[in-house]
């Protein structure tokens, strides 16, 4: 009885450090989708208005790796990041001057499709001149 009870326990216990890497593992790579995000929206923050409405200019699709600096066939999963500009679903006068932009990850993994996505808005006169107004002295 004793014995058996030990080997449930044992048994129990290889299982769970099995799933605690499995979940780690899954952290990683939602950390690493939301780095390449960020990344892309920084970019995009750094373009000018003009560039930003232009088709094409900004990319629509890229691949990377989880780990770019990896050995062949150890960079883990790879990742696809698009993204899009489109008029903002706004109906109020300024809706010409606002972009909505959404980038999104699409990973595998685990035989398990992933995606993350984030979104903002662009103005033609970006957020500076709403936070600190041009005055002149």
């Amino acid at each position: 009885m004793g014995a058996g009870l030990a080997g449930v326990m044992a048994l129990t216990l290889y299982s769970a450090i099995g799933q605690s890497f499995a979940v780690v593992n899954t952290a990683r790579e939602n950390l690493r989708a939301t780095q390449m995000l960020v990344e892309k929206m920084e970019v995009i923050r750094l373009i000018k208005w003009e560039d930003l409405i232009t088709p094409g200019f900004v990319p629509t699709s890229t691949t990377e790796f989880y780990d770019p600096s990896g050995a062949a066939g150890k960079k883990g999963a790879l990742y696809t990041v698009t993204a899009t500009v489109a008029a903002a679903p706004v109906s109020e006068t300024y809706a010409a001057n606002v972009r909505q932009v959404t980038v999104t990850a699409t990973w595998r993994s685990n035989n398990i499709q992933r995606q993350r996505t984030m979104q903002t808005f662009v103005s033609r006169w970006g957020l500076q001149l709403y936070v600190y107004p041009l005055v002149k002295p």
